[in-house]
């Protein structure tokens, strides 16, 4: 049940994409203020995933803990 990102993460595996990402043809079709939009959309997902998963943390009893402390 864990996020697959917090275990790359952890195991120090780095889930960017290879390849710049290349809107689709019909992003023509959109205006500016459409354009302005999705682009704040993708810049605010992208701060997201700038900031680092939370600490893996094992407890004495073997039980593993997610915590964001």
């Amino acid at each position: 049940k864990l996020d697959v990102r917090d275990v790359a993460h952890w195991s120090g595996i780095a889930l960017e994409l290879d390849e710049p990402y290349i809107p689709p043809p019909e992003a023509a079709l959109l205006g500016r203020e459409q354009r302005k939009l999705v682009t704040d959309l993708i810049r605010a997902l992208a701060a997201t995933n700038r900031h680092p998963r939370p600490p893996l943390k094992i407890q004495t009893t073997g039980i593993v803990v997610l915590s964001g402390d």
